[in-house]
Formats: structure tokens, C-alpha cells, sequence
């Protein structure tokens, strides 16, 4: 196994949860607290953080990801996200 599936299996045991693209800032900044701690717990890479924390996004978040996010941002880092 190598690193980056590693790190995967361990985001991914720490149960993210999803954001659906709700315009609520409680939802918002409960998701962003969210990835954040798992991101200090598990010591996450920068440079896997967004790549993880976007296959989070459901519904109309991952549709923003993938038509205005992620074509502004290539190779962004979790602080321009």
C-alpha cells in the first residue's frame, strides 16, 4: 500500500460528513470544522486535503466543484478552497 491510499483509508475511517450545497451557514462551517479537525488528527498532506474533502460534496456542491471550483483552483491548496 502505499502513502496516499494510506491517508485515504484513514480520512475515510474517520467518517467525513457530507455537504450537499446548502446555502445554511450552519451547515457550511459545520462541514468546514469538520474536515478541518480531521485534517489536524490524521496529520493530512496539503496537497491531498482538497482532493479528499471534495469527494465530500454532494448534490449541488459537487456540481459547483466540478463546473466553477475546481477550474479556478487547479492544484489549489485547502486555504484557497
Amino acid at each position: 500500500m502505499d502513502d496516499d491510499h494510506d491517508a485515504t483509508l484513514v480520512f475515510y475511517g474517520m467518517q467525513p460528513v457530507l455537504f450537499d450545497g446548502t446555502r445554511r451557514t450552519v451547515s457550511l462551517t459545520g462541514w468546514l470544522y469538520d474536515m478541518e479537525s480531521i485534517f489536524r488528527i490524521s496529520h493530512m498532506e496539503a496537497r491531498l486535503q482538497v482532493l479528499l474533502a471534495t469527494r465530500c460534496l454532494a448534490v449541488e456542491a459537487r456540481m459547483w466543484w466540478i463546473t466553477i471550483g475546481e477550474p479556478a483552483m487547479p492544484g489549489g491548496t485547502w486555504a484557497d478552497f
